[in-house]
C-alpha cells in the first residue's frame, strides 16, 4: 500500500449500485457529496456478466446497450466520473477459474482508469462488496470497507456463503477503516475487526420534508382513494407478499401502493385495492409519500433482514409518515405509538396498521426529528471526518 504524509483527496468507489439506479443509496449520496466538497471521485459501477442484461427480473438497471459502456467515461458533475467495468464471463460466480480471470481483467481496467483520472496520484479506495478484496489494491493509500448488509445471511447467496465469509474476513483484516450501517452488523463482524464504526443510513431531509409545500401530485396516485398505505423499495425475495394479500383481503377499504423494482408481483393476480406503480426516481418519491397515510416495511424475517438499517424508514419519517415494520435490530430504538410499530407476525402487523390509520399528524415533530438526525449531509460529514482523522493517525505513525 502506498502511503503519503499528504492526504490526496481522491476517492475510488467500487459500488454495488449502478449510478443510474432510480433508487439512490448511500453510495451515490456519498459520491455526490465528496465531489461537492472538492474531492475527485471515480465511481465504479458494479460488475455484471455479458448475459445479465438479457435475464428477466435480474436486469433492473441494465440494458443490452450497456455491454459497451466500458468503452466510455461519463462525467456526472465536476470532480465526479462514472466508469462501467467490462462485462464478465457467465458462470463466474460458480467457477473459480472464471472469477479469477474476470477479477484480473477488471483490476487492470480499474487501475488504468484510476491512473488517468487521478494523474497517477494515490487514492482512497471505498468498497461495499466483500469480493472486492480480490481486486488489485496496490495503488490505494487507504482502504475503506462499508459493511451495509449481512451478505452471509442473504438466502439468495446461500450457495456461496462460505466464499462470502472468507472474502469478508480477508477484506476486514485488510481495510484501514471498516464501517457498519447497524450496531447488530458491527457485533456480528467485530471478530474480524474490533474497530468498526457504526455510521447509519440516512435521508435527503430537505427533499423529503417538503411534502407540504405544494409540489405536484403524481397522476398515477392522485385518484387512488384514502387511506393509502405505501411501500417504497425492492419487491424481492424478502418482501412478504402473502401479508400484503391478507391486508387487501381483510381491509378492502384500504389502498395499498407499492413502488420499486419488482421480482414478485403479477398484475393479473393482484386484488383491486393493490396498486403497483413501478419504479420511480428517488427525487419523485416525496410526491408519492405526501399522498400516503402510513408507510410499511413488510419483510420476511431472516438473518439478512434482521441486520439491515432500512433507508425507507427515514424517508417515511421525513415525509411525516408513521411506519409499521417487521422486526430489525437497528430500528427497535425508534419504536413508539404513531411513530414506529414493529410486528413479529402478520396479525399484529395488520392490527398495528389499524391503529395508525387516521393518525398521520400524531407525533409529527418526533418523526421529523429522527429524520433530521439522519440527514445525508450530517452522516456524510461523520464519514468524511472518520477518513480524515484516521489518515492523521496514519501520518503520525509514518512520522
Amino acid at each position: 500500500m502506498i502511503r503519503s504524509n499528504i492526504l490526496k483527496k481522491n476517492i475510488l468507489m467500487i459500488s454495488t449500485t449502478h449510478w443510474d439506479s432510480k433508487l439512490w443509496f448511500r453510495r451515490q449520496h456519498f459520491a455526490h457529496r465528496f465531489a461537492q466538497a472538492g474531492w475527485k471521485v471515480l465511481y465504479i459501477n458494479p460488475s455484471f456478466t455479458c448475459l445479465r442484461p438479457f435475464i428477466k427480473n435480474k436486469s433492473q438497471d441494465l440494458k443490452p446497450s450497456m455491454l459497451f459502456s466500458f468503452l466510455f467515461n461519463r462525467q456526472i458533475e465536476e470532480n465526479l466520473n462514472v466508469v462501467t467495468l467490462p462485462p464478465g464471463i457467465p458462470l463466474e460466480g460458480r467457477i473459480p477459474q472464471i472469477k479469477n480471470v474476470d477479477k484480473k481483467i477488471c483490476s487492470y481496467y480499474i487501475e488504468k482508469k484510476a491512473r488517468q483520472f487521478f494523474n497517477n496520484e494515490p487514492y482512497i479506495l471505498i468498497c461495499y462488496n466483500p469480493f472486492d478484496i480480490y481486486y488489485s489494491m496496490k495503488n490505494s493509500s487507504m482502504v475503506v470497507y462499508e459493511c451495509v448488509d449481512d451478505y452471509t445471511g442473504d438466502p439468495g447467496f446461500s450457495h456461496i456463503s462460505n466464499q462470502i465469509v472468507e472474502a469478508e474476513r480477508l477484506l476486514m483484516k485488510r481495510a484501514d477503516i471498516v464501517t457498519a450501517t447497524a450496531g447488530s452488523l458491527k457485533r456480528k463482524k467485530q471478530a474480524w475487526n474490533d474497530n468498526i464504526a457504526v455510521i447509519p443510513n440516512g435521508v435527503d431531509f430537505t427533499q423529503f420534508s417538503n411534502h407540504k409545500q405544494g409540489d405536484i401530485t403524481p397522476s398515477d396516485i392522485e385518484h387512488i382513494k384514502h387511506p393509502i398505505i405505501i411501500y417504497v423499495g425492492a419487491i424481492y425475495e424478502w418482501f412478504n407478499y402473502p401479508l400484503i394479500m391478507k391486508m387487501c383481503e381483510m381491509h378492502p377499504e384500504w389502498s395499498v401502493v407499492l413502488i420499486g423494482p419488482n421480482k414478485q408481483l403479477t398484475q393479473q393476480k393482484m386484488p383491486a385495492n393493490l396498486y403497483y406503480l413501478g419504479t420511480k426516481d428517488w427525487k419523485e418519491l416525496p410526491g408519492y409519500l405526501k399522498m400516503a397515510d402510513v408507510g410499511i416495511i413488510p419483510f420476511i424475517e431472516n438473518e439478512y433482514i434482521l441486520n439491515i438499517n432500512p433507508l425507507k424508514l427515514y424517508d417515511y419519517f421525513a415525509a411525516g409518515l408513521s411506519c409499521v415494520s417487521s422486526f430489525m435490530y437497528e430500528i427497535k430504538k425508534y419504536e413508539e405509538p404513531y411513530v414506529l410499530e414493529i410486528a413479529r407476525n402478520d396479525a399484529d402487523f395488520i392490527k398495528a396498521l389499524e391503529r395508525n390509520i387516521g393518525k398521520k399528524e400524531c407525533k409529527l415533530e418526533k418523526k421529523l426529528s429522527i429524520a433530521k438526525e439522519h440527514s445525508w449531509d450530517s452522516i456524510f460529514q461523520t464519514f468524511c471526518n472518520l477518513i480524515t482523522s484516521r489518515w492523521d493517525m496514519h501520518k503520525t505513525d509514518v512520522e
